[in-house]
C-alpha cells in the first residue's frame, strides 16, 4: 500500500514538474483575478483560454527567457490571463503540451471576499440615496460623497465610477469640491430610475490613491515617497415595487394638443401637435401613434427635453403629425396614464377630441375627367415609328468605342478586386507583436515559441543567436515577409 502510495505521489510531481499556475488566494468584486501559467521546455503549446466558471478571460502579457546547458536549449514561457468575478470560482486544471507530453496544472480557488467600509480618521468615501423604498421608474438622487483631511498629502486620486446595474441613471452636472471644516469634500450626483422590481444592490465603490508617505525613508530626485492604497465605500440596498398593470409612468404629468385649422380641402395637409409635460420619468414615454380611418398621417419624431426643477427630473415631451384627407374626419382623443404616489392612484389624461371637415376640390375633379379624356382619344391616334439608318462607318466606330469602354470597366473591376483581397487581410496577432519589438533580443523572444514550425523562420531565429549585430529593422521587415508569405499563425 505505501509502495502504491509513493508511486502516486511521484507519478503527480512528474505530471506537475514543468508547469505550474499562480494566482491570487482572493479578491474583491469589481477587481480583476490575474492568473499566470509558466512553462519549461524546448517547445511549448499553451492552451486557448476562453473563459473561467462562465467569466470571460483575457491575455495580460507574456515573457519568455532562453537558458543553453551542455548544449540543450530550454526555454521559459509565461502566459499571463485576468478576468472580473463576481463569485467565489475555481481556475480549472490546464493542459500544457511540452515537447509532446502533455502536462497538467493544479486547480485552485479563488474566494470572493466581501467588501468592507473603509474606516479611517482621516478620510472618508460613502454613498447614499435620496431614497432607498422606490417604485419602478421612480426617482431617486444618488450621491457619491468622498472627504479627506486638509493636511493629508493626497498626490494622485483615481475612482472607479459606480455600474449601475438595474436602474436608468444620468449625471447631474460636474462635481463638486467644497471645505467642511478640516476636511476637503468631492461630491457627485446622479438620478436613478429603477426599471426592474425587487431588491437592487449597489455594491461598493473603489477609489485609488497615492499618499506621500512621511515615514519612508527612501529619498527620490523626482519627489517624496509615495504609497498606494485603495479606500472603499458603503454598500446600498434598495427596495423596488411594481407598478399597476399597464402603467409605466410615475410623478405628476399634464397633456394638450392643438390643430392649425378645422377645416381644409381634399388634399390639404392638417398640422397636429401633441405635448407632455410634467416632473418623472418621462424618458419612459414612447412614440405615440395616431389611428385615422380614411387619412394619410406623416409622423415626426418626438422631440424631449429635460430639466431638473427643485431636485424633481422632469421635462417636456411634443409629437406633431402632418394628417392629409380627401373626406371628414375625427382626430381621436389621446389616452396617458400615469401613477401618482401622492395620491397613490392612476390618473387618466385626455387630449381634446377634433373634428375636421374637408371641402371636396371640384376643380381637381374636373381636370381628372379632362385627362381621362385625354387618354381615351390618344388611344384612336396612330402610332408611328421613325426608322434611323447608320452607315457602315458609324458601325465601326460605335463598335471601336464600344470595346474601348468594355476593356476599361474590366481592368477597373480587376483592379478593385485586387485592391480589396490586399485590404481585406487581416493583420496576426503574431504580425502586431513582432512590429511591437524594440531589439534583436526583444525579437528572438517572441518567436522563440515558433521554433520547429516552418524551415525559413528557423533559419531566421538561428542567425538571430548568432549574430546580434544584424539590421534590426531589415531582419524584422524579413521575418514579418516569412510570415505572411507562410500565414504563420500564433
Amino acid at each position: 500500500m505505501l509502495k502504491k502510495l509513493l508511486l502516486l505521489i511521484l507519478f503527480i510531481n512528474f505530471i506537475y514538474a514543468d508547469v505550474l499556475m499562480d494566482s491570487q488566494s482572493k479578491f474583491y468584486t469589481g477587481d480583476a483575478v490575474v492568473f499566470t501559467l509558466e512553462a519549461n521546455g524546448r517547445n511549448i503549446e499553451f492552451p486557448n483560454i476562453n473563459n473561467v466558471d462562465g467569466f470571460s478571460v483575457s491575455k495580460n502579457g507574456s515573457s519568455s527567457s532562453l537558458s543553453i546547458i551542455n548544449g540543450r536549449r530550454t526555454q521559459k514561457l509565461l502566459q499571463q490571463y485576468k478576468f472580473f468575478p463576481n463569485k467565489t470560482v475555481t481556475i480549472p486544471s490546464f493542459k500544457i503540451l511540452i515537447d509532446g507530453k502533455d502536462f497538467y496544472t493544479k486547480e485552485k480557488l479563488i474566494t470572493n471576499v466581501k467588501v468592507k467600509k473603509t474606516q479611517s480618521d482621516f478620510l472618508d468615501y460613502e454613498i447614499f440615496v435620496s431614497s432607498k423604498k422606490l417604485y419602478v421608474g421612480e426617482q431617486t438622487i444618488f450621491t457619491l460623497k468622498f472627504k479627506y483631511r486638509r493636511d493629508l498629502q493626497i498626490v494622485n486620486l483615481r475612482y472607479t465610477p459606480p455600474s449601475f446595474d438595474g436602474f436608468w441613471s444620468k449625471q447631474m452636472g460636474e462635481s463638486k469640491k467644497y471645505e467642511d471644516g478640516l476636511y476637503v469634500v468631492q461630491e457627485l450626483k446622479y438620478v436613478l430610475f429603477p426599471q426592474k422590481s425587487g431588491r437592487i444592490n449597489i455594491p461598493a465603490l473603489k477609489m485609488n490613491i497615492s499618499l506621500v508617505d512621511s515615514q519612508s525613508s527612501n529619498v527620490s530626485f523626482f519627489g517624496p515617497p509615495t504609497k498606494a492604497e485603495r479606500i472603499y465605500s458603503n454598500e446600498l440596498n434598495l427596495d423596488i415595487k411594481k407598478l399597476p398593470k399597464n402603467v409605466f409612468l410615475i410623478g405628476d404629468f399634464t397633456i394638450s394638443n392643438q390643430i392649425d385649422k378645422e377645416t381644409l380641402n381634399a388634399g390639404e395637409a392638417l398640422n397636429y401637435e401633441i405635448e407632455i409635460e410634467g416632473r418623472g420619468n418621462i424618458d419612459d414615454i414612447p412614440e405615440l401613434q395616431l389611428d385615422i380611418p380614411n387619412a394619410t398621417i406623416y409622423a415626426n419624431k418626438a422631440t424631449k427635453i429635460y430639466d431638473m426643477i427643485n431636485g424633481q427630473y422632469g421635462g417636456t415631451y411634443k409629437k406633431s403629425f402632418s394628417i392629409v384627407a380627401n373626406e371628414d374626419i375625427i382626430i381621436p382623443h389621446v389616452l396617458l396614464n400615469y401613477f401618482d404616489k401622492k395620491q397613490n392612484k392612476i390618473i387618466q389624461l385626455k387630449t381634446k377630441q377634433y373634428n375636421i371637415k374637408v371641402k371636396s376640390n371640384i376643380l381637381n375633379s374636373n381636370v381628372l375627367q379632362l385627362d381621362k379624356e385625354k387618354m381615351l382619344s390618344s388611344q384612336a391616334v396612330e402610332k408611328k415609328i421613325k426608322i434611323v439608318y447608320t452607315s457602315d462607318n458609324q458601325k465601326i466606330l460605335y463598335f471601336f468605342f464600344g470595346f474601348l469602354f468594355s476593356s476599361l470597366i474590366i481592368g477597373l473591376i480587376y483592379y478593385v478586386i485586387k485592391l480589396k483581397e490586399k485590404t481585406d487581410r487581416i493583420e496576426t496577432s503574431l504580425e502586431k507583436e513582432i512590429k511591437q519589438t524594440q531589439g534583436i533580443n526583444d525579437l528572438l523572444n517572441s518567436l522563440l515559441s515558433y521554433i520547429n514550425i516552418d524551415k525559413d523562420l528557423d533559419k531566421m531565429i538561428f542567425i538571430l543567436e548568432s549574430n546580434k549585430n544584424l539590421n534590426f529593422k531589415q531582419t524584422k521587415k524579413d521575418i514579418l515577409k516569412i510570415i505572411k508569405d507562410k500565414n504563420i499563425q500564433n
